[in-house]
């Protein structure tokens, strides 16, 4: 299922890639492409950081030693 915030999210990459980059991702041709799911995995990574209460509270050194803060 394709939702709106989606296609927002994947051109608004496209766009910021050439404007301030000068690079065509291509975000919104490829499917599965390693760089916006890699975007998709650091966006969720920080979520969890930011929310979860361990990991909210966690000094870094003891973060890097989690399974999420080892990516």
């Amino acid at each position: 299922m394709v939702t709106l915030i989606n296609l927002i999210f994947l051109q608004t990459l496209d766009i910021i890639g050439v404007c301030a980059f000068n690079y065509e991702i291509g975000a919104m041709d490829k499917k599965g492409s390693t760089y916006v799911n890699a975007i998709y995995e650091a966006s969720e990574l920080v979520f969890w950081r930011a929310f979860h209460p361990i990991y909210a509270h966690a000094p870094e050194f003891v973060y890097r030693y989690l399974s999420s803060g080892g990516r």
